[in-house]
């Protein structure tokens, strides 16, 4: 028996945050300052970085981090989220255009709204206080500190907490994709993220702009 959508799980960096420039400069900070007590420390082209942006802050530490330098890993996810949650108190992050609108679109409808992120909790919490999240999302959640918890532990407990019985996940990564298919759920992907095509080719379907998302989701749940 198949359901009609009543829930919509969003990633959170290149979905509905536009963290690219904020992203990676807080990244290549934190290791100019690690540079200059451990020598050797190169830092890490553009390119990788916005590679690496959306796994959860542990790996994603791991794999800017040269074999030599892999001790730093913790005080670098440590700095980085320091130094994101400061930019973003500053005003250095936006939301995608369009984002509010489509979200109070969503909401207008009667869908239930997650957030399902690899972040940290205090990246997320930042993010949250300074966009007011609160007024949209009926749960925000995230696996960047649970060692072990994957994004799809994460979304299907927050489908279990809303006790939905179908949902649409939006993303930009292929792990979105992944937790999307391992709990039932659709699938739309975010071309305007920070994935590249291949990596969503299985998409149900694609939008350029968050604006597009409304009418794909009124699509599925037909």
């Amino acid at each position: 028996m198949s359901f009609k959508v009543d829930a919509i799980a969003f990633d959170l960096d290149g979905t509905l945050l536009d963290s690219r420039v904020l992203a990676i400069d807080c990244v290549l900070k934190a290791f100019e300052e690690l540079k200059a007590a451990n020598k050797g420390l190169k830092l890490p082209a553009r390119d990788l970085v916005a590679k690496q942006i959306g796994k959860p802050s542990h790996q994603f530490c791991d794999a800017l981090l040269p074999r030599e330098h892999a001790e730093l890993a913790t005080t670098l996810c440590e700095r980085i989220a320091y130094l994101e949650d400061e930019a973003l108190r500053e005003g250095k992050g936006q939301l995608f255009e369009g984002t509010r609108d489509a979200l109070e679109a969503l909401c207008s409808r009667g869908f239930r709204l997650l957030v399902v992120s690899n972040c940290s909790p205090s990246y997320l919490h930042a993010v949250s206080s300074t966009f007011d999240f609160e007024i949209y999302f009926d749960i925000l959640d995230c696996a960047g500190d649970q060692y072990g918890k994957t994004k799809t532990d994460i979304l299907r407990r927050g489908l279990e907490q809303l006790k939905s019985r179908a949902c649409v996940v939006v993303g930009d990564r292929s792990h979105d994709l992944h937790a999307a298919r391992r709990t039932g759920c659709h699938f739309i992907a975010c071309n305007y993220g920070f994935g590249d095509k291949a990596e969503l080719v299985d998409a149900d379907a694609s939008i350029n702009s968050i604006l597009e998302l409304p009418q794909h989701v009124e699509l599925l749940r037909r």
